[in-house]
């Protein structure tokens, strides 16, 4: 599989106007390249998720919670890297 990893996150850096720190996440058939960030009334997540049975398929991905404390942020993190785990990729699309 190749995609430019860093091209993909500096997307999400621009989008988002914040030096983001990526870290790698596995799973089963994906790889996952997310980091956290805070704004005025809110804590989040922006990632890179990419099909591993697929050369070079993947999503760009935000996820935004309002109102977290720094306490429970540990905890959201958690239940967004999971949602991102979660993600499903078509791989029996036909090529044509």
């Amino acid at each position: 599989m190749y995609v430019n990893i860093e091209s993909k996150q500096d997307v999400l850096r621009k989008q988002l106007d914040e030096d983001l720190k990526f870290n790698k996440y596995d799973s089963n058939d994906l790889e996952i390249y997310a980091a956290t960030f805070t704004f005025q009334k809110g804590y989040g997540m922006a990632g890179v998720i990419l099909n591993k049975k697929s050369d070079g398929g993947g999503v760009l991905v935000t996820y935004e919670s309002n109102l977290i404390s720094k306490s429970d942020q540990g905890k959201q993190k958690e239940k967004i890297i999971k949602w991102m785990k979660s993600f499903k990729f078509n791989n029996n699309m036909k090529k044509e």
